[in-house]
């Protein structure tokens, strides 16, 4: 599945014209001391919101929204969390000690991901194999073939189609 979400383009926004289009508008013109401040309110948001629109367009982005894994828990995104940053370090020195540091934690990360994935896996077949038809139940809906997926397309995963 994916979504959309606008977005604007703000870190290849020209700074040096951001500043030019700002000292050529009226917001850089005096003011008068009698003038009306829901005026001059209003006079501010529209013309930021003109010059953020010239400069910074929206544009929209297609964002997957997947469904984590069933294994990825708290632990895992710290360690996710802790290698993004170990990386991060690494790219912005080039120190063969930081890219040491960072490849340890990444094979730890997925040490880890493995370790759970057998538990999880593990305590599912301990859980459901006694029973086969709650076993197949639980990996259908994992699988993606739920029984009224199969059914309304008219497939019979048990029939075998020469």
């Amino acid at each position: 599945m994916t979504a959309e979400r606008l977005v604007c383009g703000w870190q290849r926004v020209d700074r040096d014209e951001l500043r030019r289009i700002l000292r050529d508008n009226e917001l850089c013109r005096p003011v008068a001391c009698d003038a009306n401040v829901d005026h001059l309110f209003d006079t501010y948001e529209t013309v930021l919101r003109q010059v953020a629109d010239s400069l910074a367009p929206q544009h929209s982005l297609r964002l997957r929204t997947g469904r984590l894994a069933p294994t990825f828990d708290a632990d895992c995104c710290a360690t996710r969390w802790h290698c993004r940053r170990l990386e991060r370090c690494y790219r912005w020195t080039l120190d063969a000690e930081h890219r040491r540091l960072w490849l340890d934690a990444v094979c730890q990360r997925f040490r880890l991901y493995r370790a759970k994935k057998e538990a999880y896996w593990l305590s599912r077949l301990e859980q459901d194999g006694r029973s086969l038809p709650q076993l197949w139940r639980s990996l259908s809906s994992l699988l993606g073939r739920d029984s009224d997926t199969t059914r309304a397309s008219g497939h019979n995963v048990f029939r075998r189609e020469d």
